[in-house]
């Protein structure tokens, strides 16, 4: 497993590594962590607004490019930050210092991330217990301080991510479903394109850099990467940009193409692109595929229907999906700003006006009986991606 430490280099005086030399004795007191909201103050008053739609609108100076020419909200989470104090028994200052940090204290490098100090950590799981250790190096000698821990909490459910480079980027998962489990975390995620052509006209600069190529592989361990996008558009465009076989996160993550065709009435409706709702929703049937990440181009139209889909089948609330849907405007994607009342009646409608006592029997009698996914598929679907 490839580490990537928090490190910090320190100024270093080297009259003092020369006369302090190599401590004995070094005592590490980490400071008290604040344990804050991922979202920032518009994105927690979006999230729990009464009307979210009419916070979109109200907010429409903010949230729109177009028409402003300048995009006014921050679609980064915010970090959880880590800091400490120590004292040496010589004055001596470290070389470096690390912050290992993971679910499992046996395995604390299973998050990393680089940073200054305080360092900033971002896109940890909601209401997950963290353990953490502090590491200063005095040239070739190591000290430690406990592994302490701490635990975060789920405020809205939903779980924006910053993966640098990429646009609207979340996690499926953390929301409560409607029988009392929860959407798994860390298991499939819904995101803008990964490769960008300046010469093209793709509308939105989406491609991860390599520390979000990093955490994309390395901390995230992405496994599956489904694109949505068409080679052949109703323009005649390439919407791939070229792409051929290999996902652009590398050859080690499986590329699946599965083209879709988008404007309001065609998404999970049109025959089109039936046999590729097919394949993707036998891709979430085999445990092996996650994590999964699918994308069109903005993550907003054909993304926004399958994570409808998905959450729908799962038994996430009406509301919180339309949340899900919605935040798309938080991140800098184009043309004019995003309203739910605009695709109500289009990308969830088929799902909405099936037969069914709760919206998990409509979205599973509408996979059924539109797409022509099994009862079998189904379940292993819903087993995977849900849990107490």
């Amino acid at each position: 497993m490839k580490n990537r430490y928090l490190i910090l280099f320190l100024p270093i005086m080297s009259f003092c590594l020369t006369s302090c030399g190599i401590p004995k004795e070094v005592n590490i007191t980490p400071k008290n962590i604040e344990i804050t909201s991922i979202h920032t103050s518009y994105q927690q008053d979006y999230l729990l607004a009464n009307d979210p739609f009419d916070y979109c609108d109200d907010n429409y100076f903010y949230f729109n490019v177009e028409a402003y020419g300048e995009h006014n909200i921050t679609y980064k989470p915010v970090p959880l930050k880590i800091d400490f104090d120590y004292v040496t028994d010589n004055g001596a200052v470290p070389t470096l210092y690390a912050v290992r940090y993971g679910e499992n204290e046996n395995n604390l490098d299973l998050y990393t991330s680089s940073s200054n100090a305080p360092v900033e950590i971002y896109n940890l799981k909601m209401n997950q217990k963290y353990y953490y250790q502090i590491e200063l190096s005095f040239k070739k000698s190591v000290f430690y301080s406990e592994i302490n821990s701490f635990t975060t909490y789920n405020d809205t459910g939903l779980r924006n991510m910053y993966i640098e480079g990429v646009e609207n980027f979340r996690d499926l998962g953390g929301y409560t479903l409607e029988n009392g489990k929860h959407f798994k975390q860390g298991m499939i995620y819904r995101s803008a394109q990964f490769n960008y052509d300046a010469s093209s006209n793709n509308p939105i600069v989406s491609k991860p850099t390599s520390l979000g190529l990093h955490d994309l592989i390395d901390n995230l361990k992405i496994k599956t990467d489904v694109d949505v996008r068409e080679k052949n558009n109703s323009s005649g465009k390439d919407e791939t940009v070229g792409l051929t076989n290999t996902s652009p996160l590398g050859s080690q993550v499986n590329y699946k193409y599965l083209p879709m065709r988008y404007g309001y009435s065609n998404v999970l409706t049109s025959s089109n692109n039936r046999d590729s709702l097919l394949e993707f929703f036998n891709l979430l049937a085999d445990e092996n595929n996650y994590p999964l990440v699918f994308h069109c181009i903005q993550g907003k139209d054909r993304t926004g229907a399958l994570a409808y889909a998905i959450e729908a089948l799962l038994g996430v609330s009406e509301d919180d999906m339309k949340r899900d849907y919605l935040f798309t405007n938080f991140a800098k994607v184009s043309g004019a700003l995003t309203k739910w009342n605009d695709v109500e009646n289009f990308y969830p409608s088929g799902i909405r006006k099936t037969e069914g006592d709760t919206i998990s029997l409509k979205a599973r009698n509408y996979l059924k009986s539109a797409i022509g996914v099994n009862d079998a598929l189904l379940d292993k679907i819903i087993d995977i991606l849900s849990e107490d």
